[in-house]
């Protein structure tokens, strides 16, 4: 919810006009909570003039003014040549690791995302000390489940005769067919029915790595072995209700791209 000092407000109605759940109103003049659903977009303290609006329970220290943004303004060129630069990094270094700065800022990137009705429901697992045995774990789970498809005549997935040799490839070579060896794994935690959370999250999370001369490569697999492995759930410490809903591998790519690449025409229908 929000607090409205009324000694400051001065009766503009700009809150109460942006509130998407009209929890405003204007009661004589000025700025009132009528008590009804609060989302905590924070719209109405945007949006004040005067600094008569407050958000309970957060940090006021973060909020920043207008004209402090403009000194930061994402020039559009600059972002799509952005966008087109960025790759999805299969090869990591070990070393050197993400630092705790870099760590902070691209969890930063994810906080800010936007979530449906403003939830911000999405709990965040970083994996690092637990890495290899998550790792084995989830190539196990695959191998298994590919065996066992192949034996009932299931899935005929393009890609289910590698998910078998995957976890014999690990423990007999050392490679890292899932995480690419990379030294960090971020795994956006929710209510499978807020998927989509999780993947405005993660977007926004990847292009702070890119920003920061990271790589990033999402994990489909790895939601996948969550799903199939009680072993695995148990080991990250999901709850009955939670699943993996989208995975980051991110580290130190280890070889440079030197241009953009093509990419089909949009597929676009103007109605």
């Amino acid at each position: 919810m929000v607090t409205i000092n009324s000694e400051r407000c001065i009766g503009c109605g700009n809150c109460a006009a942006d509130c998407p759940d009209h929890t405003i109103e204007l009661v004589e003049g000025k700025a009132h909570v009528s008590g009804r659903l609060c989302l905590d977009c924070g719209h109405c303290m945007a949006i004040c003039p005067v600094h008569a609006i407050t958000m309970d329970g957060y940090d006021s220290s973060e909020v920043l003014e207008a004209l402090e943004v403009q000194q930061f303004h994402l020039d559009p060129e600059q972002y799509l040549r952005a966008l087109k630069f960025r790759r999805s990094i299969r090869r990591f270094r070990r070393k050197p690791a993400v630092t705790q700065g870099q760590l902070h800022q691209i969890l930063e990137a994810g906080r800010y995302a936007p979530s449906g009705c403003n939830r911000q429901a999405m709990r965040v697992l970083c994996i690092q000390e637990k890495l290899p045995q998550v790792t084995e774990l989830a190539l196990k789970a695959l191998s298994d489940d590919a065996q066992q498809q192949e034996k009932s005549g299931g899935d005929k997935a393009p890609f289910r005769s590698r998910l078998k040799d995957w976890y014999q490839s690990y423990v007999e070579q050392g490679t890292d067919p899932l995480f690419f060896r990379a030294p960090l794994v971020l795994a956006l935690v929710g209510d499978p029915q807020y998927s989509i959370d999780a993947g405005i999250m993660g977007a926004h999370m990847e292009l702070m790595t890119q920003s920061l001369g990271l790589g990033a490569c999402f994990i489909g697999f790895f939601c996948k072995a969550v799903s199939i492995s009680p072993a695995l759930r148990e080991l990250l410490g999901l709850q009955e209700q939670e699943q993996v809903l989208a995975s980051l591998a991110i580290g130190q790519p280890l070889r440079k791209y030197c241009r953009t690449v093509n990419r089909k025409p949009t597929n676009l229908t103007v109605l």
